[in-house]
């Protein structure tokens, strides 16, 4: 789920990752930030909520402010630029539905002060597990390896937002979350 936004003269992206899991959704992000319908936005919200994890750490990579933007100018006068980092400002929205590797990118994030994370404290469901199946047809997933962030705990404890705020999910309800999400995008630019 990915557009643009108008608000207070201002064009704010917005992408939902349901399911972080394959390199296919990291390049596809990619894709919409840096040279896609999304990268003449001014700011981005991106939504880690519900869904699967699966998000590999250095998937920060894209939001980093030390990557270097390259340009090339010819001869003729004409400029290509090489940009492989959104430098823009960014707002993660997470929620007691956010698991396991997004908690880990959210958690990287946070101590790398990209932005602020704004909803609800995370699941605290990133330890490691296997899935086997049993005789009678049901599925076990069983927990074989625990995880640490940077010696960070997060099993059971979770990323606690920048910016709390609840999200009622009730049909038809405004989406508080997000409206204050990119409340604080307008703030920063």
């Amino acid at each position: 789920s990915a557009r643009v936004t108008e608000l207070d003269g201002k064009r704010l992206a917005y992408v939902h990752v349901w399911s972080y899991a394959g390199e296919e959704v990291q390049a596809t992000l990619e894709e919409l930030l840096l040279d896609g319908e999304l990268a003449d936005a001014d700011a981005l919200v991106l939504d880690l909520r519900d869904g699967l994890g699966g998000a590999n750490p250095d998937a920060l990579t894209l939001f980093a402010l030390d990557v270097p933007e390259l340009e090339w100018r010819a001869r003729d006068g004409s400029v290509q630029r090489m940009t492989s980092a959104w430098r823009k400002p960014v707002v993660l929205l997470i929620d007691e539905h956010t698991t396991s590797g997004k908690e880990i990118l959210a958690r990287a994030f946070q101590r790398a002060a990209r932005g602020p994370i704004v909803g609800a404290r995370s699941a605290g469901a990133v330890v490691g597990g296997s899935a086997f199946l049993l005789g009678d047809g049901s599925l076990l997933y069983l927990a074989v390896r625990d995880l640490t962030v940077d010696g960070e705990r997060l099993e059971g404890v979770g990323v606690a937002p920048d910016v709390p705020v609840e999200f009622a999910r009730e049909a038809g309800g405004a989406d508080e979350p997000l409206a204050r999400a990119l409340a604080e995008l307008c703030a920063r630019l």
